[in-house]
């Protein structure tokens, strides 16, 4: 942006201050006797202005993995825990439930 004029420098730092303001811009503007509406047309127009600042949002995101290891298969019969880390042969596993006299 080119250097300011004097009527720009001066909504530049009503701005400022409306934003350093606890309350909101309606509450600074009325506190300074401006009308609401000027603010938020000064505001408007410095953003116009201003170089377009990039809102680029990635798509993807970051993976983390752990050094614990994965199970996909975890059974507990009675007092045993077995966990796999794959699906073991279905019919290991029916066998092993059968035999394993667990209600």
């Amino acid at each position: 942006m080119p250097e300011l004029t004097a009527k720009q420098r001066h909504w530049s730092e009503q701005l400022k201050l409306a934003d350093l303001f606890d309350g909101s811009m309606a509450e600074y503007a009325n506190s300074k006797n401006i009308p609401v509406k000027n603010l938020y047309r000064w505001r408007n127009y410095f953003r116009k202005a201003s170089p377009a600042k990039s809102k680029a949002t990635s798509i993807f995101t970051q993976v983390v993995s752990s050094s614990a290891s994965y199970s996909c298969l975890k059974l507990q019969l009675g007092n045993a825990h077995l966990e796999f880390t794959q699906l073991p042969n279905p019919q290991w596993l029916v066998q092993l439930i059968a035999q394993s006299n667990v209600p």
